[in-house]
């Protein structure tokens, strides 16, 4: 029975600390620099820390990146024209798009340090945005007539469209471990509602009450919890959370009228972007304990001089990406939370196994 009551106490004590602990939780950033021009962006991170996006270089011209162990990497380019990183999975592979020029994108795949082109559904142009761990990506393609699609491309597979809600246009967004595919479609009304294809099927998830509203899903977890944001009024639209078939308003900071979530980790934290009471963009977290959280007022000391203006991903260890202003200039930034969750589980974890040994050679004795 004392041992017993010696693991549960401690048991009770690492679920109390570990609250504690998040609740408290602070961030530390750091500039991800670029790649010898002014400017950058981050968009994604994978589960191991790696992070992509573009930047500037010393020419001037935009470069997709790969940002790992503390180097940013230029993935290239198609002729001197400039390209986009917008996913990593876990495996390394990145998605994204060059302009092939006139503005028109095309898809790409980044895998091996190998680019392949993508295709397109039948049109002149598409552009990528998610990737699962399979190597499937999502994004949106013009097809023959002058509209574009939402698109699955499995790895070494064919392009699938993915049809729409009835209109003209669709794009995905977001893909899961299981292939679930989230984004934006137009209704046959002409709105865009935000959708979840799943078992060959596109659903409508509707929107927060703005009937003549646009709306759109930007990502899903392997829980299926979907984020994005959903029209209010002709002049406001909200985060929201979709999970088991209903959807939330995550609201916004302070009296602003607009947020944005763009992505959700397997434990439900959601990050994105919103306007303040004074119209200005600020980065975000909602974890649950309430309202929105402007993550520009848990940095620690290392954020003085920051402006952080949208966070585009989080990992499941919490690390967060995105970009803001920095001595006048757009850089991207990783945050890493202080003390990060695994830190505490670890080390209440050895008390608790310590305390058990302890306890167990006693009654050895």
């Amino acid at each position: 029975m004392k041992t017993l009551r010696l693991v549960s106490a401690v048991f009770g004590i690492l679920v109390l600390f570990t609250a504690g602990a998040a609740a408290q939780v602070s961030y530390t950033v750091s500039d991800l620099g670029t790649l010898g021009g002014v400017s950058s962006k981050a968009y994604g991170i994978n589960n191991v820390g790696q992070v992509v996006g573009e930047a500037d270089n010393a020419s001037g011209l935009v470069r997709a990146f790969l940002y790992n162990g503390g180097v940013m990497t230029d993935l290239g380019t198609v002729a001197g024209k400039p390209s986009f990183a917008r996913a990593i999975n876990s495996g390394g592979q990145i998605t994204g798009f060059y302009d092939q020029g006139g503005g028109n994108p095309e898809a790409f795949l980044y895998s091996g340090g190998a680019v392949s082109y993508l295709g397109t559904l039948g049109g002149f142009a598409s552009f990528a945005f998610g990737i699962n761990n399979s190597g499937t990506v999502v994004g949106g393609s013009v097809i023959p007539l002058p509209y574009y699609h939402a698109f699955q491309k499995t790895a070494g597979g064919f392009m699938t469209d993915l049809g729409t809600l009835g209109g003209s246009s669709s794009w995905s967004e977001g893909i899961n471990s299981s292939g679930q595919v989230v984004g934006a479609a137009a209704t046959i009304a002409g709105w865009y509602h935000p959708f979840l294809y799943s078992g060959g099927a596109m659903s409508d998830l509707g929107t927060l009450g703005g009937a003549l509203t646009d709306s759109i899903a930007t990502a899903i977890n392997d829980a299926g919890q979907i984020v994005g944001t959903a029209g209010i009024s002709g002049v406001e639209s909200h985060a929201f959370l979709y999970a088991g078939g209903s959807m939330t308003d995550l609201g916004t900071l302070g009296s602003g009228t607009y947020s944005v979530a763009r992505d959700i980790n397997s434990i439900g934290h959601v990050v994105g972007s919103a306007k303040d009471g004074s119209g200005a963009d600020r980065a975000f977290i909602w974890d649950g304990a309430g309202g929105l959280k402007d993550l520009n007022s848990v940095l620690d000391a290392s954020g003085a001089g920051w402006t952080l203006q949208e966070a585009r991903g989080i990992n499941d260890g919490g690390k967060i990406v995105g970009f803001g202003t920095i001595g006048g200039a757009t850089h991207a930034f990783l945050l890493t939370p202080v003390p990060e969750p695994a830190t505490w589980i670890a080390v209440l974890g050895g008390v608790l196994g310590l305390g058990a040994i302890r306890l167990y050679s006693g009654r050895r004795r």
